[in-house]
């Protein structure tokens, strides 16, 4: 009699436990913010190809710029050779960035 008092007492206890375990994840779900939903998929790829586009044109451009300092320090001596290295960079600007 004694063991079914124990396992009764047991399994109410239990059965507690998951009512508030339950009942606290509940809570913990209501307090979470409301998440804004997710940018649309079109608006997505047209923001990554803007981003990609401007990361190669301004890339090109400032990898141009930092080269003609390298050739400024190469041809500081030969006016004529950098003039004309400052055309190759111009002319591969042109080419590349339109």
């Amino acid at each position: 009699m004694q063991r079914k008092k124990n396992f009764e007492e047991r399994k109410e206890a239990l059965e507690q436990e998951i009512e508030i375990t339950t009942l606290t994840t509940k809570l913990a779900q209501a307090k979470e913010p409301i998440s804004t939903p997710k940018k649309d998929t079109v608006m997505m790829k047209i923001e990554k190809d803007l981003s990609e586009y401007f990361e190669r044109y301004m890339g090109g451009y400032l990898t141009a710029k930092e080269f003609r300092v390298k050739i400024a320090e190469r041809y500081k001596d030969d006016a004529d050779l950098l003039e004309r290295a400052n055309e190759v960079v111009n002319g591969w600007l042109e080419s590349r960035m339109g």
